[in-house]
């Protein structure tokens, strides 16, 4: 009777231990698998060198270029309208996360695959709204604007990479078209480009609108 009530107490033992196994999460499925370091990555001293001869030789003419009255004399440095030239843009880390999944979502419903992630230099108006309403949040100062690529066909019949935006037909699917096909670039004149379609049907790609350096003045923990 003993040697029953024995094996019976290892048998439940034996299957109450393999229930917990099967219940703990095993540790080598959650671990992530390392990855190399790609071949951009750059020392930090290099990245140094990068940020000081921008501002060495870059920033003192934008300044210079872009703070002058409308007689074309000097703006005073400590004047609030001077503009200080852009130094770096930031982007909320899971914000960026989420652009990058909602331009793959959306290329998935055209059928079209990303090839990159181009970032366009640009430079905001010194109008207070963009024609569509939105405000602008640094008049004046330089930015950068993301938007993904995929090849296309270009006029002479070769294939280049181009940003491209989303269009949605009357039948409901969608397609990708090169942004300078939704643009008039012929346009007389000196007005700005605008877009030819229903603004319903295009599905923008294009990401904009980050936290502006300075200001704050940069500090002695950063490049």
């Amino acid at each position: 009777m003993k040697i029953i009530k024995t094996l019976f107490a290892l048998v439940f033992m034996s299957v109450a231990f393999l229930a917990c196994e099967q219940a703990k999460p095993h540790e080598e499925e959650h671990m992530e698998k390392p990855v190399d370091p790609p071949t951009q990555i750059i020392p930090v001293e290099d990245a140094e060198i990068l940020a000081q001869d921008y501002r060495r030789n870059r920033i003192p003419l934008i300044e210079e270029f872009q703070n002058r009255d409308d007689n074309g004399e000097p703006i005073d440095p400590e004047d609030p309208e001077y503009v200080r030239a852009t130094q770096a843009l930031t982007v909320d880390f899971e914000t960026l996360k989420t652009y990058i999944t909602y331009i793959e979502q959306q290329a998935d419903s055209a059928k079209i695959n990303i090839s990159g992630l181009r970032i366009y230099l640009g430079k905001y108006p010194n109008a207070g709204k963009f024609p569509d309403g939105r405000p602008v949040k640094y008049p004046n100062a330089e930015t950068v604007f993301l938007n993904p690529v995929a090849p296309f066909e270009n006029a002479q019949g070769q294939m280049s990479e181009s940003g491209f935006a989303i269009v949605t037909n009357p039948d409901g699917t969608k397609k990708a078209v090169p942004v300078g096909q939704l643009l008039n670039k012929n346009m007389k004149g000196n007005g700005p480009p605008y877009v030819l379609m229903f603004q319903d049907d295009v599905t923008d790609l294009s990401f904009n609108d980050m936290n502006k350096i300075p200001p704050p003045q940069q500090n002695d923990n950063d490049f």
